[in-house]
C-alpha cells in the first residue's frame, strides 16, 4: 500500500502535462525530446501556434508529407494539441 501511495505524485503529474505520455512516440525520428540534429526537423522549441498548425495541415491533408499525414491520423485533436504544446515548452 506504500508503495501505492508513492505513485500518487507521478500520476497528478502526468495529467497535468499529457503532452508527456505522447510526445515520445515522436523521438525516433525528431530526435530526443524533439531535439533532431538530422535531416528531420527539430521540434523542439517551436512555436505552439506553428506547431499545431503543421500537425493540423497534416491531419486534414492541406500539408504534404511522405510519413507525417499516416501517423496523425492516430492522434484526436486534442491530442495534437498536447503534443504541439509539449516540444513548444521543450529547451531547443
Amino acid at each position: 500500500a506504500l508503495f501505492a501511495l508513492s505513485l500518487i505524485p507521478q500520476l497528478v503529474a502526468a495529467d497535468d502535462t499529457p503532452g508527456d505520455a505522447l510526445a515520445p512516440a515522436c523521438f525516433s525520428c525528431h530526435g530526443p525530446d524533439g531535439r533532431s540534429t538530422g535531416a528531420i526537423p527539430a521540434l523542439a522549441g517551436r512555436s505552439e501556434t506553428e506547431l499545431s498548425d503543421m500537425l493540423e495541415g497534416f491531419a486534414d491533408g492541406s500539408r504534404a508529407g511522405t510519413i507525417m499525414p499516416r501517423l496523425v491520423s492516430g492522434y484526436t485533436p486534442e491530442e495534437l494539441a498536447q503534443l504541439a504544446a509539449y516540444f513548444a515548452k521543450v529547451t531547443p
